[in-house]
């Protein structure tokens, strides 16, 4: 994954003390994060990359999804209490920003964005649901 990223040119990178240690910078840190100068660094085995949600979105749709890219996904496309959007004024929604404001979508439309079938998608949906991690809510047609 890291040779993905320094690939793209988001990160570059080298490896330390045999291998057993990353050593990352995030390239135009600046140019995304304007409000933030300062360093960040992470405790062991835990941590967050800070890449601006265009780049994100662009990584989970540049190859078939994992359920954590999936989750990923629809963490970073969660809208609340934003007015132009449907039904956020209750609770979060993911809403993909297609400029509409509603925030409903098909499987069909999931399984395209996430590279999976629609089965698939239904079936990771329905498994996150069940673990509390994203409620799903059905309306008339074929829309969540």
């Amino acid at each position: 994954m890291l040779d993905t990223l320094q690939k793209q040119h988001l990160i570059s990178y080298t490896l330390l003390g045999r291998g057993n240690v990353v050593k990352y910078k995030i390239l135009h840190w600046a140019r995304h994060n304007s409000a933030l100068e300062y360093n960040a660094p992470c405790q062991k085995d835990t941590g967050f990359f800070f890449l601006p949600v265009s780049v994100a979105l662009e990584l989970v749709s540049s190859a078939r999804c994992s359920e954590m890219d999936i989750v990923l996904d629809l963490w970073v496309s969660a809208v609340y209490n934003d007015t132009q959007v449907q039904g956020s004024e209750v609770g979060p929604v993911a809403y993909f920003r297609n400029g509409t404001g509603n925030p409903l979508v098909s499987y069909t439309e999931l399984s395209c964005r996430w590279g999976l079938s629609r089965a698939t998608v239904c079936r990771i949906l329905k498994k996150l649901d069940g673990l509390g991690y994203i409620s799903i809510m059905s309306f008339p047609g074929r829309h969540l």
